[in-house]
Formats: C-alpha cells, sequence, structure tokens
C-alpha cells in the first residue's frame, strides 16, 4: 500500500514533465525552422506605406502608345507618298524613253539616205550602172536580177565578170570609209587605197578590207570611185563601149 500510494503521488510530476519536454522541443523546432529559413530566403523589402503602394503601382502609358501608332501612320503615309513619287518619275521615264524612241525612228527615216556612192571610174558597159548610192548597214552587189538578202540594199552589176553574189559593202560613218568583203565571186574583188596605188584582194573567209574615201574598187573588171559626201569626181578613164 506504500508503494502504491508512493506511485500515485508521483504521477502528476511525470506528467508535467513530458509535457514541458514536448513544449521544449517543439519550440525548438519552430525556431531551428525559422533560422532556416532566414539563411535561405533574403530579407524581404519593408512593406511600403499606403502613399508608397500607390506611388509604386506602375501607370498605363497612353502617351507612348499614341505617339507609336502616330509614328506608325507617318511612316506609311510617307511610303506610300514616296510610291507614288516612284510611280510618277516611272512614268515620265517611259514617256521620255517614247519620245525618244519615236524621235529615232524619225531620225532612222531621214537618214535612210545615201551616206556615199560608189561612181564609175572605169570598166563596164551600157548596161553598167554609173553610180551605186551605199546606204547605212549592209549593200549588196552582183549580177543576179534580186539579192540574196531582203534586209540588206541590193545593187545589181550587169556585167560579165560579175557574179550573181559579188561583193558585199557597208559604211563605216565614223571612218568615212567602207568595208569591203568579197563573196567568193568568180573574178574578185580588190580595193585600192588610193587611185594607181597597189591592189589588195579581198577574201570572204578574212576580215573586210577598208576603203577610205576617195579609195577604188575593183569588183572584177569593172572599177568604183568612193566618194563620201562629195560632188561625182570625173572618170579616171573614158568607158568602155
Amino acid at each position: 500500500l506504500w508503494e502504491s500510494n508512493r506511485a500515485s503521488n508521483n504521477r502528476p510530476d511525470a506528467l508535467t514533465a513530458s509535457i514541458e519536454r514536448t513544449q521544449r522541443r517543439s519550440l525548438q523546432s519552430q525556431l531551428r525552422r525559422a533560422a532556416r529559413n532566414a539563411r535561405q530566403s533574403p530579407a524581404s523589402p519593408r512593406a511600403p506605406s499606403g502613399l508608397e503602394a500607390t506611388a509604386s503601382v506602375p501607370e498605363p502609358e497612353p502617351t507612348r502608345t499614341t505617339a507609336a501608332n502616330g509614328m506608325a501612320e507617318t511612316q506609311m503615309g510617307e511610303t506610300q507618298a514616296m510610291g507614288e513619287t516612284q510611280a510618277e518619275t516611272a512614268r515620265g521615264r517611259l514617256d521620255t524613253a517614247d519620245e525618244v524612241g519615236e524621235l529615232l525612228l524619225n531620225t532612222d527615216d531621214e537618214d535612210e539616205g545615201p551616206v556615199c556612192r560608189l561612181v564609175l571610174a572605169k570598166g563596164g558597159n551600157e548596161k553598167t550602172p554609173r553610180e551605186l548610192p551605199l546606204t547605212p548597214g549592209e549593200n549588196h552587189v552582183g549580177r543576179g536580177p534580186k539579192g540574196w538578202d531582203a534586209t540588206a540594199t541590193y545593187h545589181r552589176v550587169n556585167h560579165p565578170s560579175i557574179s550573181r553574189r559579188h561583193a558585199t559593202l557597208e559604211p563605216d560613218m565614223a571612218k568615212n570609209a567602207v568595208m569591203v568583203r568579197d563573196q567568193e565571186s568568180t573574178h574578185g574583188t580588190r580595193v585600192r587605197m588610193n587611185a594607181g596605188w597597189p591592189a589588195h584582194e579581198s577574201k570572204k573567209k578574212k576580215p573586210p578590207l577598208l576603203m577610205p574615201n576617195k579609195g577604188e574598187l575593183e569588183l572584177g573588171d569593172v572599177t568604183y570611185a568612193l566618194v563620201w559626201g562629195g560632188a561625182e569626181p570625173p572618170l579616171s578613164e573614158s568607158l568602155d563601149a
């Protein structure tokens, strides 16, 4: 009985000690957790006051938006104006090109006349033309009734020593001369730089020969003198009957 009473008297002390230990452990755990959180997290800023909180709230920027819209509209207007200006310039260039083209066409029509001529110097007969007017571009000389190229000016020289396709002649306005090329004629094509000078024979497969003003062209047995924009010179020899 004495032992039983002592145990009942000691029981409240044991319960109180257990509660204290539990509370102490819980408090220590909370302190450790708070310390750990403090080490891991940066210091939190001080809560702003009401005035500071109102001032720190970012306000909308209608001014910037309006300015950006205005700038975009201005750029679009400038781009459209530039496009219209370029279109007007292009139309003006096209009109100018058309005018220049018409002027060139009219000039070409006016310049279709002869720029020089070949005047008979010796040889030939009553059917041989006394003069061959040369126009810009290729001029063909032969005995046939028609030329072999519709795009070139054709000169018929009806003489036994002239082949059907005898020679091509092309005036060079920059040099006041004529480029001569034989077309594999039977009796040949020769060029003299001046009357009485040695003759140079032309070949189809070789570069053309340059015949200067007052030079002579021998087509078979017929000789012509080149006259560039001057009066017809006197014949160097009497024409054959």
